[in-house]
């Protein structure tokens, strides 16, 4: 089961990584969200809602930090 568990992280933690890179170059959240769907198939124990909802909290999070104009 170690493996397996290790295999699901490492998936997960490659999600991130690119929804880290390419947060910053999409102009919107459908942008991001468009972009990202195409790497779903890394968080395979995640319900698609909750993937969504993960993608919507960390754009937030992300423009979060600039001061709105």
């Amino acid at each position: 089961m170690g493996k397996l568990k290790n295999h699901l992280i490492g998936l997960e933690d490659e999600f991130w990584a690119e929804a880290n890179t390419l947060i910053g170059g999409c102009e919107n959240f459908g942008d991001f969200f468009d972009t990202m769907w195409e790497h779903r198939d890394k968080l395979p124990l995640e319900t698609d809602e909750d993937v969504m909802i993960l993608l919507e909290d960390a754009w937030y999070d992300k423009w979060s930090e600039y001061p709105s104009c």
